[in-house]
């Protein structure tokens, strides 16, 4: 795994259920991890899903006009296992 990934799999495992695109990269900044962006923010989550480390689940929209579903990601067993697995 890249490093950068599992400072992505390490912030969504922290934040809880709390953990989206954006909750995601502003941990990263708060902990000092240079963040290329929350685009590939989102494309690392796109990835650890397909690898099974996390899984999604759809939250309420929000009251901002134009606004999506937020979607939430939660570290799965896998992905503890590889937390705790450095390379």
């Amino acid at each position: 795994m890249k490093p950068f990934d599992r400072q992505v799999l390490m912030c969504v495992r922290d934040l809880g259920g709390d953990a989206y695109g954006r909750t995601v990269s502003e941990e990263l900044a708060r902990r000092g991890v240079k963040s290329p962006g929350t685009s590939v923010v989102y494309t690392v989550l796109w990835r650890l899903e397909d690898l099974n480390l996390v899984t999604t689940s759809l939250g309420e929209v929000s009251t901002e006009e134009g606004t999506r579903h937020r979607r939430f990601y939660c570290v799965t067993r896998l992905g503890e296992q590889e937390l705790e697995n450095p390379r």
